[in-house]
């Protein structure tokens, strides 16, 4: 069965402190749904308008892609069956929102949380048709800390013990990735005034850890190459083929009102 197309997975950036958790828990499209309005210089010079509509209008109003509210917290489920076509939100903060008495949690479990979305997704779509669970496949597209819980789920949850172990997570072909788009992911981690941001354990309250490049091998299973080194941060490790991946990096902030978003 060759499936006409995929579902959607979006996965949203970092946010620092618990406030900025909570209004990306309180949004149904976790910030996906904001576009902007701007003046932009023409190739005459003149000054016109410019409107970006966000990934979730364009997806839906252009491609006609349903949207998807559900999530892994107990009450958002349903039995209804749904279309290839569709987006859906990897709400991995919805697991530190104190709305749910959550904390924030390490990013591994943000990566595991998405292989059980993604096997959730594939239930809802193929149901029991064998044919349709074979070819099943999502596309994940990631911003900022987005594309690192996407890469740990690619690098390190669907290829090492003990998350290879478990029956209720098996993936039965893989990943189930067709493709990775990440746009603004630093995915060789951060620097801060010229140096890397420091890995300061249990007094990392917000997470920054999280951008440091031992902690960011740590949580992709990156071991050492060839000559005995640390693998780079930003090494893929083969987990998915190069042509299957899409990377944008820069952005002028200035043009978006979360700059909590690295």
């Amino acid at each position: 069965m060759q499936a006409p197309w995929f579902p959607i997975v979006l996965i949203r950036g970092f946010a620092a402190s618990k406030s900025d958790i909570e209004g990306a828990v309180d949004q149904a499209f976790l910030g996906f749904e904001q576009g902007s309005t701007k003046t932009r210089q023409d190739s005459s010079g003149a000054i016109r308008p410019f409107f970006f509509e966000s990934v979730v209008v364009r997806l839906m109003k252009d491609h006609d892609y349903d949207p998807s509210y559900r999530s892994n917290l107990p009450g958002y489920d349903s039995d209804e069956k749904v279309d290839w076509k569709s987006i859906w939100l990897h709400r991995y903060y919805d697991l530190a929102s104190s709305t749910y008495d959550g904390e924030r949690l390490p990013l591994e479990d943000y990566a595991l949380d998405l292989r059980r979305q993604i096997l959730k997704i594939r239930d809802k779509v193929c149901g029991t048709d064998a044919a349709a669970r074979m070819a099943f496949k999502v596309h994940l597209v990631a911003h900022s800390q987005g594309g690192l819980v996407a890469r740990s789920y690619l690098q390190k949850i669907c290829r090492q013990k003990p998350y290879l172990d478990d029956p209720a997570l098996d993936l039965g072909s893989g990943s189930l990735v067709a493709s990775l788009f990440t746009y603004g992911t630093p995915h060789n981690g951060i620097e801060f005034l010229g140096q890397n941001v420091p890995d300061l354990g249990p007094v990392s309250v917000l997470q920054t850890r999280n951008f440091n490049r031992k902690v960011i091998r740590g949580y992709l299973g990156l071991g050492a190459g060839p000559k005995g080194q640390p693998k780079e941060a930003r090494d893929l490790d083969g987990a998915l083929e190069v042509d299957r991946t899409f990377c944008i990096i820069g952005t002028n902030w200035k043009d978006y009102d979360q700059p909590s978003n690295i």
